[in-house]
């Protein structure tokens, strides 16, 4: 493939690449989202992250990331993941696309734990948010810096709407049990 004689753990390398393939999207056909997914599992897989680059290099990369599965899941789409979902198997397309982005999330977390700090990316379709809960005392919520109403609550987790349509979720810590241990996937 197009994409091996990168060094692909170089986030510098990586990010610069995406950035390409994210420019040249606009309605992705078929085979491109095939392609940019296969390539973005390649990258996740090569971890970025662990390389000795500076922060700077690392967060371009976890934008552009981001930035290119935002395209690719953009409703401009539509048809060409109804083509894919109709023409390969049920585990192709969307189902490998959320399994590389699931394998991204725990990268971006062994990161957060690595150096200490918290992650926060943000495209038209996808916001990605990566934090260490500080302590026992904090409730999680999800995104962090938002004006709320009330919607409906649970016993477990509270929903709120945003004023500009979005959706909030918090957890209450009781709902945590607290380990000494950081999770390793």
């Amino acid at each position: 493939m197009i994409h091996q004689a990168e060094d692909l753990s170089n986030p510098s390398n990586s990010a610069s690449l995406i950035n390409n393939i994210t420019e040249s999207i606009d309605t992705a056909y078929a085979g491109d989202i095939i392609l940019a997914e296969s390539l973005m599992s390649d990258i996740v897989g090569s971890d970025p992250l662990s390389s000795q680059s500076t922060d700077n290099d690392k967060t371009t990369y976890l934008q552009a990331f981001v930035d290119l599965a935002s395209a690719l899941l953009d409703t401009n789409n539509t048809g060409s993941w109804t083509g894919i979902h109709e023409a390969r198997s049920p585990h192709s397309g969307a189902v490998m696309l959320f399994s590389t982005l699931e394998t991204f999330g725990k990268t971006v977390h062994r990161y957060i734990h690595r150096v200490n700090t918290d992650v926060r990316l943000h495209s038209k379709n996808i916001d990605f948010e990566a934090r260490r809960i500080k302590s026992q005392a904090d409730d999680l919520t999800f995104p962090s810096n938002n004006v709320l109403k009330i919607k409906k609550r649970s016993p477990e987790i509270v929903w709120d709407d945003l004023d500009e349509g979005g959706s909030k979720v918090i957890i209450p810590k009781e709902n945590f049990v607290f380990q000494n241990t950081v999770f390793q996937p």
